[in-house]
Formats: C-alpha cells, sequence, structure tokens
C-alpha cells in the first residue's frame, strides 16, 4: 500500500483487514493453499513495485536485484498452485504498460528499449519457469512409488514408477463353470461392502436439499439391498460421436478387461451417469444418476472403464454368480463408483447412496458380477465354438499370436524428465479444462435451473 502511495495508517488498515479475514483463518487451518497463493501474490506485486521506483535508474545493481526478486517470487507463486498465473498476469500486465510508456520516451534508444524488454522477459518469465522445473524434478525424484494417480497418466510414465504392476499374458484357470460375459448382457452388480445392489428406479433427485444444496434433478441411483427388477442393467459399447451407435454396436462380441463401457438400466432405460454435482449425504464425492436429457447443454459423461480384479488387460471376461470383482472407473472424472453405506432419505425410500470417489483402491468401490442373462445367441453353435476357443487362449496364451515388437516395446518404453514434464502440463490442463466445462454445464437442472 505503501508502494502505491497510501498511507502507512492506511496500510495498516488494509493488512489488518487481510489478517482477520475469516476465509483465511479457517483455511489456514486446513490443507489449503489459498494462504501461500495470497501471501506470494502480494510479495509478487510488491517486488514488482520497488523495480518500478527504480525505472528511472536503469540497469544499476538494485534495478536487477527488483527483476530477479519479482522473478523469484512469480515463480514460487506458480510453484505452488497454478492460479498463480493469475498473479503472473498481473504483473506482465504492469510491464506491458511499463513497456509502452518506454516507447514513448523519446530519449531511449531502440538498443536500449530492447535490452529492456529482454531483460524483464528472461527475468520475469526465465526465473519462474527455471523454478517450475526445478520443483517437478524434485517431485519426480522424490515422488518415485506408483499410487492411485496411475489412472492419469501414460504406460510409459507408469513404468518410471516403482511398484506399477502391468498385467501380463500369465496362464488363468477358469472353473467350468465360468460363463464368457458378452455385450448386450443384462446383468446385476452387488457392493461387496454395503451388500446391496446397484439400482435405480423412476423418481428423480429433489431439485433442492434441506441445506439448500441442489442436485441434477436427474432420475436416481442408489444401491438396494433386496432382489428386484430395477436391479437389472443393460452392458452395452459406448455410442460415438453425436450419439450414433458406432461399428459393431449391436454385435455380442465378448467384453475385455479394461474396456469402456455404458450400463443401461433396463426398466427406465437411462443410462449411468456421473457429473460435478455433490452427492445428495457425501458432497465431497459426486452424484451418479440416470442419464436425463433435459437440454443439449446438460452434457452426459456416459462412458465407464470395466476394471476386473485378477484379469489382465485386453482379456476376455468369463463371469461366475458372485465371484467375478470389478470397479467401474468412470472414464470422464477418472472416479470410481462405490457406495458410501448411507441410507437416504424417504424421498429415494432409505436406500443407500450411490456416489463416485476419488480414491479407486477404496473397498466401498468393489462389486460383484451376479445375474447375468446373456443376450440370445444368433447361432447357438458358434457361440459356443468362439467361447471354447477365447477359452483355451485364456487358459493358454502362449497358444495364441505372439506379441508383436512394438507391443513389446510399448511395455517397455519409459519417458525422460522432459517428456515426463510435458505429460504432467497436458493433464494438468485437460483436469482444468474438463473440471470447468462439468461445473459449467453439468450442474444445470431443467427450465434453465442452476442447483449451486
Amino acid at each position: 500500500m505503501v508502494e502505491l502511495g497510501f498511507s502507512h495508517r492506511a496500510a495498516f488498515l488494509a493488512s489488518l483487514f487481510t489478517i482477520l479475514d475469516n476465509s483465511l483463518i479457517i483455511q489456514s487451518r486446513v490443507i489449503m493453499l489459498d494462504s501461500f497463493v495470497i501471501f506470494l501474490s502480494y510479495l509478487s506485486v510488491l517486488c514488482y513495485l520497488k523495480f518500478y521506483h527504480l525505472r528511472h535508474r536503469p540497469f544499476s545493481g538494485e534495478w536487477h536485484r527488483g527483476l530477479i526478486y519479482t522473478g523469484l517470487s512469480l515463480g514460487t507463486l506458480l510453484g505452488v498452485k497454478y492460479t498463480g498465473l493469475l498473479g503472473l498476469g498481473c504483473v506482465g500486465l504492469l510491464t506491458l504498460c511499463d513497456l509502452w510508456q518506454l516507447i514513448a520516451d523519446t530519449t531511449i534508444d531502440l538498443l536500449d528499449f530492447l535490452l529492456h524488454f529482454l531483460l524483464r522477459g528472461v527475468y520475469m518469465l526465465g526465473i519462474p519457469l527455471v523454478i517450475s522445473l526445478i520443483l517437478f524434478f524434485i517431485h519426480f525424484t522424490v515422488l518415485t512409488n506408483s499410487g492411485p494417480g496411475n489412472a492419469f497418466v501414460s504406460k510409459p510414465f507408469r513404468n518410471t514408477l516403482i511398484g506399477t504392476v502391468e498385467t501380463t499374458s500369465e496362464p488363468i484357470h477358469l472353473s467350468p463353470n465360468t460363463t464368457l460375459l458378452r455385450y448386450g448382457s443384462h446383468v446385476s452388480l452387488k457392493s461387496t461392502d454395503a451388500l446391496c445392489w446397484l439400482h435405480s428406479h423412476p423418481h428423480l433427485y429433489p431439485l433442492k436439499y434441506p441445506d439448500d444444496r441442489g442436485s441434477s434433478y436427474q432420475q436416481q441411483v442408489t444401491c438396494y439391498e433386496f432382489a428386484d427388477i430395477n436391479n437389472l442393467w443393460e452392458v452395452r459399447r459406448p455410442l460415438g460421436p453425436g450419439g450414433v451407435a458406432g461399428a459393431g454396436s449391436d454385435s455380442h462380441d465378448p467384453v475385455r478387461n479394461k474396456d469402456l463401457v455404458e450400463l443401461v438400466h433396463i426398466n427406465t432405460s437411462k443410462i449411468l451417469n456421473s457429473h460435478d454435482v455433490a452427492a445428495p449425504l457425501t458432497p465431497t464425492h459426486q452424484e451418479v444418476a440416470g442419464y436425463v436429457n433435459y437440454s443439449s447443454q446438460f452434457v452426459p459423461h456416459l462412458e465407464w472403464r470395466l476394471e476386473v480384479t485378477g484379469v489382465p488387460d485386453g482379456s476376455p471376461v468369463f463371469h461366475e454368480r458372485g465371484k467375478l470383482k470389478l470397479k467401474l472407473i468412470h472414464e470422464h472424472s477418472k472416479q470410481t463408483l462405490a457406495c458410501t453405506g448411507k441410507r437416504l432419505p424417504e424421498w429415494a425410500f432409505q436406500q443407500y447412496e450411490v456416489v463416485t470417489e476419488r480414491d479407486v483402491s477404496s473397498t466401498t468401490a468393489v462389486w460383484s458380477l451376479e445375474d447375468v442373462v446373456l443376450p440370445p445367441p444368433s447361432n447357438a453353435t458358434a457361440w459356443a465354438e468362439e467361447e471354447r476357443l477365447i477359452r483355451e487362449k485364456t487358459q493358454n496364451p502362449g497358444t495364441g499370436s505372439a506379441k508383436s515388437e512394438d507391443e513389446d516395446d510399448d511395455s517397455q518404453e519409459t519417458l525422460n524428465f522432459w517428456e515426463k514434464y510435458v505429460e504432467l502440463q497436458v493433464s494438468i490442463d485437460n483436469l482444468i479444462h474438463s473440471s470447468s466445462s462439468s461445473l459449467s454445464l453439468s450442474v444445470a437442472g431443467p427450465h434453465g435451473y442452476c442447483p449451486r
């Protein structure tokens, strides 16, 4: 404040307001970075103002130190949180205004102006970039173990982590009682933690909850303790762009581990969906619903990745009632379908809450495949022969075609520091854009109602 020309009393009052801000007091007690971001933003602007007041002494030692301190502050700000880009933009705007004034200064020749421009770029962009690279280098050096964030990075990236388990073509013992799971099958899924079935019914989530939070006003998806016709879902391939069925969507091919699937509720024809709307009882998790198309702006995210325990990636899925354990990973949010074990109010008939949660290793996210009704075979003999061949190949993978050199190279490929750095920046950018788009579109209810 003093650097901006205000009195010490005004500066003291402004700092007092900041220190006693209730939100900052609360944030300082929990694991939130906003307090650090605000402090470093103030520090960056202060350092720049110190430098700006030395504009009449260009290229002096203090002038250079002012630029260096500004660059260090901005680099540290970006290292704390990427919202620090706003601070960088603020200082950048001030710098552009300063350079514009230099252009109008007839006492400065072109060479000096270019030197002003170059030094500002080196100190205010180069130093933050170097700090960012150093922080990510420390990040990659210290955090070397595999974890639940594997879903966000590529396979070559995962190969650089300790403890990454990639499935291999090892022989699998299949019980003679198992049956090949095919697209078009009607299935029921039972939570191994809450011992209830994934369920839906025509009733919708209420527009508003008692705490004034809004819902998506979509069809309720719950977990029901008893066998019921509303527990049945059809496993089908995802639709193509524009909701058009893709090639082979009508075929009843075998379902394979890590396939992208859609689950269609049999009785209501609503597709299992999740979006950036808080769950009814657990606001830290996302709501799960049967998608209702209120408007073209309500973007559905209907694809789920089927992850079966103990089955290699890409291998056909054989099931036996109650013995096949799986997880459903929401492809858009990378969160997993789970049952919280909390009972919903009367509007959901006191059934259990179903959500998506970030911890994909949670025990509440494991489901068992119970009832399976296969689609009617177009050619029973051909189906039986196909299943026999797939069963033999699954139990004896060495008899199949050899893995290509390209596939083997991909499984062993790793990334260097620069490749990992670039991949993480792209992943972060994609997450920011997907979160912002789902926040702006997915929370909109019917008739323009915004539940938040």
